[in-house]
């Protein structure tokens, strides 16, 4: 196969081969011409509107566009000389743009995933002349959505997904981030208001109708009956009514810095959640990179920038537990809004509501906004106020939740079910044959995200028949936390003499630690694989040998993953008020609002299983030329028309003759063995397409197939 990112190509045959093509990798300078560099420009309130409606027509499974004004109610705000390009409002409509996976969590058919999804929130502008944030969460939106659509294609239109995948790469998106991408879209739901102050915004002016929409929030007021007085504001208000929202970002401009709670004059002391708060801004600032040599200082927002009365971001992290500086509003402003819309829900408004100064200038010039070069990297080439607010948005959408993926088995690669958009999990789906083969262990590597510190992880794997009989074989959501702890404790207890031998093939694998990609030490345990320079980090890869020996021919044996997280979070002297670090950190955390919408606090994290099936040994040898040398073909076909066309064809057929050396000495030996094996020696060792058969089985992986042209590593 043929792995391309960006400028660096690497060329591996599948991972069942030896030395000789096990890693060449080639650096092609010509290649970068290829990249498409993109330089960002300011998008006014009319662009704004044309992309967003365009959105759902392009990418309908995976997006929900309207209006405050249509979904809630709403009045706009302006005359009818204001935005004249909108002909759905007498003024500026507040647009709203959802981005989840339709499909795969569609509400009749999977309400509990709909509903579950972690929820994270982007605001462009609260005020209208401070004008880095729409364009950057605008051009959020049509990333994500454009590599989600793309990656769904690799279920049933492989000819398309080629096409999207070499116009992504032409972008600078190789296809590790396309997939990661894909994954954001495909288990979260992204929230975002490209201009909450759209009047504001349409006239460059900071105010709505002179009224600061960032002073109109019921939190620590004085005179309550002056909040909730802006369009800007309402709307607000009724997405987080709406929604469970855990990780929010409120763009603003006038000096470069991520604040967090607490930013009111009540409260000068730590908020109950400072060290996780301290911890995400730090690792947003590193990933946000340097723009004029110089990271996002961060810090909490009353020493950092300044108190305010009646701010968004303390509203949104503690107006629902912290009561004694709230009460309803009773404004005057568009006929008056009724007062049972501010009184919140125990659940409701527990966020970690980040304030992201993005400039010092409230406009800078267009040429200090950045490109798409390495914009995946914090020390990317066309690094700029915008690039750099976008790779803060992803990383944010990444941390909100941890996740768990086994990613291999015996070196072949596993499909992640999770990062395929419309593929559901259901026991079904995670069950197809794919061979590998070993003898009485196998090799499982897995990997963590979603978090900084993994605290602890192993693998758990028993007989289908005894996960079956647990409450922990779910395949489409984490098992209930309580009744994980107690199936747990009771295994344990089996396997130190306690309790009846019900379940006693289940196996614990001694447990490991380590750090995910968003860690400021980086991850570990390394990946082997090489990372080109401009890449977004990479993951930690986790390995285990399961033992095998005590299982028969025939025997269906059931693997997870398991992790434990970012404990540290919930260790300070004050109890944690926010979703996010309670999710993770504690199992007797839920809240599910009136629509639905649920948070569970969990500590174990499981990925979703994969079953190995114990056989004999396979009686045909897989021919790995047939489609590692079409899936190069396609590969390859991008560089056709660029400089380094004439280098890849040479490398292609390179490629194509230590392949075939390779599968030439596969067979010979196979041969050879075969002779052996007839002669008596049935414990020899031979090969086949996928992996190593010897000894005593033949182990068969059921998992998600990859479709024909799909390289493993694809």
């Amino acid at each position: 196969g043929i792995r391309r990112s960006g400028t660096m190509i690497s060329i591996t045959t599948s991972r069942f081969a030896t030395g000789i093509t096990a890693m060449m990798t080639i650096t092609l300078a010509a290649a970068s011409e290829n990249t498409a560099i993109v330089p960002y420009t300011y998008l006014n309130s009319e662009a704004i509107q044309t992309i967003t409606l365009e959105l759902p027509r392009k990418y309908p499974n995976f997006v929900e566009v309207d209006s405050s004004q249509n979904l809630y109610g709403l009045p706009s705000a302006g005359t009818d000389q204001d935005c004249l390009f909108d002909n759905s409002a007498n003024g500026c409509a507040n647009w709203i743009i959802t981005i989840y996976d339709r499909i795969k969590h569609n509400v009749s058919e999977s309400a509990q995933t709909f509903h579950e999804l972690p929820e994270v929130l982007l605001s462009g502008a609260l005020h209208g002349d401070e004008r880095v944030g729409p364009t950057t969460v605008i051009e959020v939106a049509r990333l994500l959505l454009e590599a989600a659509q793309c990656e769904s294609y690799v279920l049933d239109n492989v000819d398309e997904h080629k096409s999207c995948q070499l116009e992504l790469q032409r972008k600078g998106v190789d296809d590790r981030t396309r997939r990661w991408l894909a994954r954001l879209v495909a288990t979260r739901r992204i929230i975002i208001i490209p201009s909450a102050n759209a009047l504001g915004y349409y006239r460059n002016q900071r105010e709505e109708d002179g009224i600061d929409p960032n002073r109109d929030f019921p939190f620590d007021l004085q005179d309550f009956s002056r909040c909730m007085q802006t369009v800007a504001a309402r709307t607000l208000n009724e997405v987080f009514r709406d929604h469970l929202i855990q990780l929010s970002f409120t763009f603003h401009a006038g000096m470069e810095a991520i604040g967090y709670e607490w930013g009111a004059p009540s409260h000068e002391e730590p908020s109950p959640d400072d060290k996780a708060q301290n911890i995400l801004a730090s690792r947003f600032s590193w990933y946000g990179g340097k723009v004029d040599q110089r990271t996002y200082p961060f810090g909490d927002m009353n020493s950092l920038v300044y108190p305010v009365n009646g701010g968004m971001e303390d509203w949104a992290y503690a107006a629902s537990w912290d009561k004694s500086h709230t009460r309803p509003c009773d404004p005057k402003t568009y006929n008056g809004y009724t007062q049972d819309r501010t009184i919140y829900e125990d659940g409701t408004l527990r966020t970690f509501n980040m304030l992201v100064e993005t400039s010092d200038s409230k406009e800078p010039p267009i040429e200090e906004l950045g490109s798409n070069e390495d914009l995946f990297s914090p020390d990317g080439a066309g690094n700029g106020h915008v690039s750099r607010n976008i790779r803060l948005s992803l990383l944010a959408f990444d941390a909100v939740q941890p996740y768990v993926t086994l990613t291999g088995v015996n070196g072949s690669d596993i499909l992640d079910i999770d990062a395929v958009p419309h593929l559901q999990r259901t026991l079904e789906k995670c069950s197809h044959a794919v061979q590998v083969s070993n003898s009485d262990a196998v090799e499982v590597e897995w990997t963590v995200g979603g978090a900084f510190d993994v605290d602890e992880t192993n693998l758990v794997y028993g007989a289908r028949k005894d996960m079956e009989d647990s409450n922990i074989m779910y395949c489409t959501t984490q098992p209930d936390p309580q009744q994980l702890d107690t199936w747990i404790d009771r295994i344990i207890n089996i396997k130190s003499g306690k309790g009846n031998n019900k379940g006693s093939t289940i196996q614990f694998t001694v447990s490991q630690k380590g750090r995910t990609r968003w860690h400021e030490r980086g991850s570990s345990p390394l990946s082997q694989l090489p990372i080109r320079d401009g890449a977004f980090p990479s993951d930690p890869v986790f390995r285990t040998s399961i033992d095998l020996s005590s299982f028969q021919e025939g025997d269906e044996i059931v693997i997870f993953a398991m992790a434990t997280v970012d404990s540290s979070w919930n260790s300070s002297n004050s109890a944690p008020q926010s979703h996010i670090v309670n999710a993770r950190t504690n199992t007797t955390w839920r809240f599910t609002n009136v629509a639905g919408m649920t948070i569970q606090g969990r500590v174990r994290w499981l990925s979703p299983p994969i079953t190995l099936t114990v056989g004999g040994y396979l009686e045909e040898v897989a021919d790995p030329s047939k489609s590692i040398t079409q899936y190069t073909q396609n590969e390859t076909s991008t560089y056709s028309d660029s400089g380094a066309s004439h280098l890849v064809s040479i490398i292609h057929l390179l490629l194509i003759g230590v392949i075939g050396s390779a599968v030439f000495l596969v067979l010979r030996r196979r041969t050879l063995l075969s002779k052996q094996r007839s002669r008596g020696n049935s414990g020899t060792s031979r090969r086949n397409g996928t992996g190593y058969a010897s000894g005593k089985h033949n182990i068969m992986v059921e998992l998600e197939t990859l479709p024909l042209g799909m390289n493993s590593h694809e």
